[in-house]
């Protein structure tokens, strides 16, 4: 039996909270409520045979998946169950076939981080997978986000790598917004915000006196214009006016 954590706990390869032998891609096990995610590359798990990609647990629910068979208990727990393999006919081992070697732990790191990378600008580019993109948007709308999963979902293989233009072009863009950031903080960004306010308060001042002095004229020009047509002047009523407070 394998606890599980609060919220998110991991199933599958190397890097996993719960590391299954031979597993591909990752299943997620949200525990309220309690749900499970297939993400990443690999066959699907199986509920009474039928394969899924997300779907709810209720207790005792066995679910099949890649030569292991899980079975949900509530609370909080889970069991871990090899499943018999099918014995082979001809009683021979199966071929074994090169793998490459093993990756160091920075290089891991650097490709994680570069693998986060491109599915952001995938996604902000609109070519990661609609699918895939929906799914993750719903889910970090309820709160439920895993960077890696996320990142092998909306970077397929097929999908456009680091050599695209387009993706280059974007990765530039933001690596320039992220080293122009650090100026928009802190006392030199409040210094610049101050100045920018500054000029925009001193137009503003400008604008304002450049309209009275328009409105000031042109009602210089309509007293003037009744005073030559119809004789009236306006000097009698200001006077009449400041009689009032005499």
């Amino acid at each position: 039996e394998r606890p599980l954590a609060q919220g998110l706990s991991r199933l599958g390869g190397p890097g996993a909270d719960i590391v299954l032998p031979g597993a591909e891609g990752e299943l997620h096990l949200w525990s309220d409520p309690p749900k499970l995610i297939h993400t990443g590359a690999g066959p699907k798990p199986r509920f009474q045979g039928e394969p899924f990609e997300e779907r709810s647990l209720a207790d005792g629910d066995r679910i099949e998946w890649c030569g292991v068979e899980l079975v949900y208990r509530r609370p909080g727990e889970a069991r871990v169950e090899e499943l018999p393999s099918d014995p082979d006919p001809a009683g021979s081992a199966a071929p074994q076939t090169p793998s490459d070697p093993p990756l160091s732990a920075a290089r891991e790191e650097e490709l994680r981080l570069a693998r986060r990378v491109l599915a952001g600008i995938l996604a902000d580019l609109g070519l990661a997978p609609k699918k895939g993109l929906r799914r993750w948007q719903e889910a970090i709308q309820r709160g439920e986000f895993a960077a890696d999963a996320c990142a092998r979902d909306l970077t397929p293989a097929g999908s456009p790598g680091a050599g695209d233009a387009r993706v280059l072009e974007r990765a530039a863009r933001l690596q320039r917004d992220l080293v122009m950031m650090p100026l928009q903080r802190g006392l030199r960004g409040a210094r610049r915000r101050v100045r920018g306010a500054t000029r925009r308060g001193s137009a503003y001042v400008i604008a304002n006196l450049i309209a009275i002095a328009v409105y000031s004229l042109v009602l210089v020009a309509i007293m003037v214009l009744v005073r030559v047509n119809y004789g009236f002047s306006f000097d009698q009523v200001i006077d009449r006016f400041l009689d009032l407070f005499r």
